[in-house]
C-alpha cells in the first residue's frame, strides 16, 4: 500500500514540457520559465508519511522576480545525514543545470532567475543542516542558572520556529525551567546560536527595516516578499521596529568617538523640526505639559539634530554663480567632487519629563533635549580632535523657533 503524497511541484515539469508549452498572445512560443530540478520521490515506509524531501517551485510568469513560497518537508524530522545528502544533490543539480543551459543557448536572464531559485533552496537546506547538527538541547536532568538557581529539564521537547531570508525552519529542543509552571530559563539551542526572541532572524529583521525606512510598511513588505519569494506580515515588521527602537536611546548615549584623523576641518551642527507620523494607538496621547490641538491629526513634532565634520568646498566665483543659476557644466570639463560629511550622527527628540528634585516633574521640550545632545557631541569631538575640527558652525532652522529657545551659554564659542 503506497503512502506517497504527490504535490504539484513533483509532477508538473515533465507534463508541462510535453503538453503545456508556455506561449504568448497569438500562440507565439516563448522560452519556459524558471522550473528546475524535478526531485526524486522516495517512499519512506511505514514510519512516516512519504513526502518529497525538497521541491524547487516557481511560477511560469517570466516577469516574476523570485520564486513563490517553496514547498517544504513538514511531515517528518530529517537527520543531518539526510539533509547533507539533499544539500549535495542540490549543488550537483545546480552545476548540471548551468552546463545544460550553456549547451542549449538559454538566455542569461533565464539562467539568472533559475540559479537564484536554486541558491535560495540551497541556503534553506544549509541552515536546516546547521540546526539539525545542534542535537536536541539535552544538557542533563538539571543545571545551574547564572543566578544560582537550579533549572530542570522539560519532560518533552518543545518546537521552535525560525524564519530566515531563505524560508521557515522548525526544530525541537528541550527547555529548562526553575520549577513547575515557571517561565523558561534556558533554551539551549537558541542560546547557543544566539537566536532572536521572536521568529524572524536578525538578517531578515535588518532587511525589513532597510526597506521600511523610505516606504510604508505595507509596500515594504510586498517588496520584501517579491525579493525573497514569500509573504511577510506588516504587523510583525512594525512590532520589530518598535523592539529595535527601544534600544536607540542607550545606543545613542554610547556612540564611539570618531577615529583619529577621520574628522574634517569644520564641525557642523544642524537642527530642524519635523512632523513624525504616529500609529493609531499613540496619536491620541498628549503629554501633561503639551497643549492638545483641536485637530491633532496623526503627527507629532520632533526635533531632528545632526553633528558631523566636513572639509571646505573651495570654489571660484564663476563656479558659485553657475551653481546659483543651475547652469549645466561643460561635459568635457572635470567635475569637482564635493567633500563628503564625516562621522555624521543624527537623532530625533520628543518632549521629555524629568524629576524636578521636589517630587514633581519638569517639562523639557524636544528642542532643549536636542540642543543638549548637540552640545555634548560638539564638546566631546572638539576635545578629542584638537587642531583638526577647529571651526564650529551651527545651522538652525528658525521655522520651529529653535534660535530663540537656545540659551546663549549653551552655544560653544566659535573660533
Amino acid at each position: 500500500e503506497s503512502r506517497l503524497v504527490f504535490v504539484e511541484g513533483d509532477i508538473q515539469l515533465p507534463v508541462q514540457i510535453v503538453l503545456d508549452t508556455p506561449v504568448t498572445a497569438g500562440s507565439i512560443g516563448k522560452t519556459t520559465s524558471g522550473y528546475i530540478f524535478a526531485q526524486d520521490v522516495v517512499a519512506h515506509g511505514d514510519a512516516h508519511p512519504a513526502v518529497a524531501d525538497s521541491v524547487v517551485d516557481r511560477d511560469t510568469d517570466r516577469l516574476q522576480v523570485l520564486p513563490s513560497s517553496r514547498i517544504r518537508q513538514v511531515l517528518q524530522q530529517r537527520n543531518p545525514e539526510q539533509i547533507a545528502t539533499q544539500l549535495n544533490s542540490l549543488v550537483d543539480q545546480l552545476k548540471a543545470h548551468v552546463v545544460t543551459a550553456a549547451q542549449e543557448g538559454e538566455s542569461f536572464d533565464f539562467v539568472e532567475r533559475t540559479v537564484l531559485t536554486s541558491v535560495f533552496e540551497i541556503g534553506l537546506q544549509a541552515l536546516d543542516l546547521l540546526l539539525a547538527l545542534q542535537g536536541d538541547g539535552d544538557l542533563g536532568e538539571t543545571l545551574q542558572t547564572h543566578d544560582g538557581k537550579t533549572a530542570r529539564r522539560s519532560g518533552a521537547k518543545s518546537t521552535t520556529k525560525l524564519r530566515s531570508i531563505f524560508g521557515e525552519h522548525v526544530f525541537d529542543q528541550f527547555t529548562y525551567m526553575a520549577g513547575k509552571n515557571k517561565s523558561i530559563s534556558l533554551r539551549p539551542i537558541s542560546a547557543r546560536l544566539s537566536l532572536p526572541a521572536s521568529r524572524w532572524s536578525f538578517l531578515l529583521r535588518e532587511f525589513s527595516q532597510m526597506l521600511g525606512v523610505d516606504q510604508a510598511y505595507d509596500q515594504a513588505m510586498k517588496n520584501l516578499g517579491q525579493f525573497l519569494g514569500s509573504n511577510f506580515s506588516v504587523d510583525t515588521a512594525e512590532r520589530i521596529n518598535g523592539q529595535m527602537g527601544s534600544s536607540a536611546g542607550e545606543f545613542l548615549a554610547d556612540l564611539p568617538l570618531p577615529d583619529e584623523g577621520s574628522e574634517g576641518k569644520f564641525l557642523v551642527a544642524t537642527a530642524d523640526c519635523k512632523g513624525v507620523p504616529l500609529v493609531k494607538s499613540d496619536r491620541e496621547k498628549v503629554a501633561a505639559f503639551e497643549t492638545a490641538k483641536k485637530n491633532p491629526g496623526n503627527r507629532r513634532m520632533a526635533t531632528v539634530t545632526s553633528v558631523y565634520s566636513v572639509d571646505p568646498h573651495v570654489r571660484t566665483a564663476e563656479e558659485i554663480t553657475a551653481a546659483l543659476f543651475r547652469d549645466e557644466p561643460d561635459e568635457d570639463s572635470p567635475r569637482k567632487q564635493r567633500p563628503q560629511p564625516q562621522n555624521k550622527n543624527t537623532t530625533a527628540h520628543f518632549p521629555e519629563s524629568a524629576d524636578d528634585g521636589t517630587g514633581g516633574e519638569l517639562a523639557i521640550s524636544g528642542i532643549h533635549v536636542g540642543m543638549t545632545w548637540i552640545t555634548e557631541q560638539v564638546e566631546a569631538r572638539r576635545r578629542y580632535t584638537p587642531g583638526r575640527a577647529t571651526t564650529w558652525s551651527a545651522r538652525i532652522r528658525t521655522g520651529c523657533h529653535l534660535t530663540r529657545r537656545l540659551p546663549y551659554e549653551q552655544s560653544p564659542p566659535a573660533k
